[in-house]
């Protein structure tokens, strides 16, 4: 007799065979693993309570492939468990995260590889299944190379919250804007687009809006220069149609971006960093050996709703009214939307983009 109490429905139970076992002396898990072996049902253990669920991650097209319930735990270099690491098998996709005691339970199909991986400790993986495994925390992160405004600092020394993103993760993505592309990649960075037109800016937030008032904007510096988030000379009518000047900015060829987000900002930049500052820093010339790179990118765009049009009576009555009301000739500075048709841009449309840079070594 135990005190175990097990959790689940009549439904991820249905279907299942009988099975009757004797056994004496043995763990819990290896009688689990005696009545469910050869199924889909999985479970988890939180003290004396056993949570059992079935496997959505069955996939029709693996059936016969040889599978077996595993139950293994990690912990770290100091034998502590580990909550919250990320299991997860290759090429077939499935994956579970570890309990507060940094046990985990999953199907694993013959010949996957498994990949632990947690934030702060380096990845492993291996073929072979070991019910115990061991990481080790990542420490090369402390002596990488930090800018900070007037100068440079290494993560094991800063004091204040800075995130940094490569330039080689930059230009990995598919934008021509730089500053789009660290969305969802620095923690408190807000991202969204002022509009739909092409080109038009994005409105950038660090650790949210500080002010009902306008200039909630982060301070962006480029090599040392302050630099506008937008262009007055591209507008064509008010903000809302406000082109982006970091559109112009090869992704390519920046180095890195720093994101201040505390006290660092403002105490180098004054009321101008109140909302942040983002430092970029493009590429220059080093000691290494000249590189050309050549990149090339396909992909097309189809616009995926289409507006609702008026009828023939119901345009010219509004445009009777329009016109008498202001009597203006509609232009491209006072009304571009009039001017665009919804058929040129419902059209699918093709792009090939080509960049070729050159990074020239200097020899010393």
């Amino acid at each position: 007799q135990t005190q175990i109490r097990f959790v689940y429905t009549k439904e991820q139970l249905a279907g299942l065979p009988a099975v009757t076992i004797r056994v004496q002396k043995a763990a819990v898990e290896s009688v689990l693993k005696t009545c469910f072996a050869g199924t889909a049902i999985i479970w988890s253990r939180e003290g004396d309570i056993i949570v059992l669920r079935r496997n959505n991650n069955t996939n029709p097209a693996m059936q016969g492939i040889s599978e077996k319930a595993v139950n293994g735990k990690v912990v770290d270099h100091f034998n502590q468990p580990l909550e919250g690491v990320t299991v997860r098998q290759t090429p077939s996709g499935r994956q579970t995260l570890t309990n507060k005691d940094g046990e985990y339970s999953m199907w694993l199909v013959e010949g996957n590889s498994i990949k632990y991986s947690y934030i702060g400790f380096e990845s492993i993986e291996t073929t072979l299944f070991h019910p115990a495994t061991i990481m080790k925390p990542v420490t090369s992160l402390l002596d990488d190379a930090v800018v900070i405004a007037y100068g440079t600092t290494t993560r094991r020394l800063n004091t204040g919250s800075i995130s940094t993103v490569k330039g080689v993760d930059i230009a990995k993505q598919p934008v021509n804007n730089p500053i789009a592309a660290l969305q969802g990649r620095v923690a408190g960075l807000q991202i969204s687009p002022a509009n739909g037109l092409p080109g038009a800016g994005i409105n950038v937030l660090i650790r949210g809006k500080n002010s009902i008032q306008n200039g909630v904007t982060p301070l962006i510096i480029i090599d040392g220069v302050p630099f506008l988030g937008t262009d007055e000379r591209l507008m064509q009518l008010g903000a809302f149609n406000a082109n982006n000047p970091f559109a112009t900015i090869n992704p390519k060829d920046i180095e890195s971006i720093e994101v201040l987000k505390d006290a660092d900002a403002t105490a180098i930049y004054g009321s101008r960093g109140a909302n942040g500052v983002i430092l970029i820093s493009t590429k220059k010339a080093t000691r290494k050996e000249s590189r050309l790179t050549l990149s090339l990118q396909h992909g097309f765009s189809k616009q995926a709703n289409t507006l609702s049009y008026m009828n023939l009576p119901q345009y010219l009555a509004m445009r009777r009214e329009a016109f008498m009301n202001d009597s203006i000739l509609p232009t491209n500075a006072n009304a571009p939307d009039l001017l665009l048709w919804e058929y040129e841009a419902a059209i699918t449309v093709k792009r090939l983009y080509s960049q070729v840079n050159l990074q020239a070594g200097v020899v010393m």
